[in-house]
């Protein structure tokens, strides 16, 4: 099992353990992703990793979502870092994807499935985004082996997506997503960031 499987499996049964708790939090816009990364510290400690929360370096004045080392030593190698976004897919600024969302819906409309976003579509004033989180990550580098991890979870709780939603549900990176759990309630994709 290569290390990128060993974290999208990880994930995988990490989503499965927050199945329940989950769609209560997706109501409290404050704190979801900090209770999320609270639960996944929990859960990957528990089964023996290394796992950390806003700690390690990823560009200047910004820390990784959650990453994690090969021990618990103050110079152990970095194994996993990544990013998390939770949207839901109803009422939401269209700027916090961090490109135009107008052209994207034409494409949707023109039937496309699937929109694969690249870094040079990033508008120059998006620095929190979905799309800035992934160039931040990609720009990332260090020795081999590191998983680099963008994950995002959709709220899906809304009677209908409105265009931004439809837009999340198709957005897309090179290689693609990996469903990583689905319910009525929530979908959580995860992309491996090379």
């Amino acid at each position: 099992m290569t290390t990128s499987d060993y974290w999208i499996k990880g994930f995988r049964l990490f989503f499965c353990a927050v199945e329940e708790s989950l769609p209560e939090v997706l109501a409290g816009a404050g704190c979801r992703e900090g209770w999320l990364q609270g639960e996944a510290l929990r859960f990957f400690r528990r089964r023996g990793d290394h796992f950390h929360v806003n700690c390690a370096p990823l560009a200047k004045r910004k820390t990784a979502d959650f990453a994690a080392y090969a021990g618990d030593q103050d110079n152990a190698e970095l194994r996993m870092l990544g990013e998390i976004k939770i949207f839901g897919v109803s009422g939401y600024q269209e700027k916090i994807l961090g490109v135009a969302v107008a052209p994207l819906v034409k494409r949707l409309d023109a039937g496309e499935r699937r929109l694969l976003l690249s870094t040079d579509m990033a508008l120059a004033s998006s620095r929190w985004t979905l799309l800035h989180d992934y160039a931040r990550l990609r720009g990332y580098s260090a020795p081999e082996p590191l998983t680099k991890l963008l994950i995002l979870v959709l709220d899906t709780r809304a009677a209908k997506p409105d265009r931004f939603g439809r837009v999340l549900h198709a957005v897309d990176f090179n290689p693609g997503a990996v469903e990583l759990h689905a319910t009525s309630h929530f979908i959580a994709r995860g992309w491996i960031v090379e």
